[in-house]
């Protein structure tokens, strides 16, 4: 999953257990009743520079061995915390405001003095869209939308 914005739903995303070779990269998940991704058994998902907020459950229902790529994410206000069963969110995580443009309108990408710009890694995907590179600015943005710079 790239660039998708998953929003005001029960679970934001609910993967299946045992479920293989699942990567998710770029994305918003906010303002969920449930959690903003639930999954069991998985040891391979890869979830880097995605924005996870304002979830009614746990950013993330997952335990430590779910995963085999964790950083660059954002988690800030999900009511129960980031994460079930996890002891780091990951080397260059976030727990700050995203700071959305207009989050009850719907309007999730991020306001220019937002500290999620240019602090994603770079994964060599093109977030830009028709823009001239992969992504603006010194390194991509955390989230589903790059801001233009």
């Amino acid at each position: 999953m790239l660039g998708n914005v998953i929003y005001a739903n029960g679970d934001g995303l609910n993967i299946a257990n045992w479920a293989t070779t699942i990567t998710m990269v770029h994305n918003t998940i906010y303002g969920n009743t449930g959690e903003g991704i639930t999954t069991r058994n998985t040891n391979t998902l890869v979830l880097q520079n995605n924005v996870i907020t304002h979830n009614g459950g746990f950013g993330v229902d997952a335990d430590d061995g779910d995963f085999s790529a964790r950083d660059h994410n954002d988690f800030f206000a999900n009511g129960s915390g980031w994460c079930s069963g996890c002891v780091s969110p990951g080397t260059g995580s976030l727990a700050d405001d995203p700071m959305y443009i207009d989050a009850p309108s719907g309007d999730l990408r991020l306001q220019s003095a937002s500290t999620l710009i240019n602090a994603g890694v770079d994964l060599g995907h093109d977030v830009n869209g028709a823009g001239a590179d992969d992504f603006n600015g010194v390194s991509p943005d955390i989230g589903a939308h790059e801001t233009a710079e």
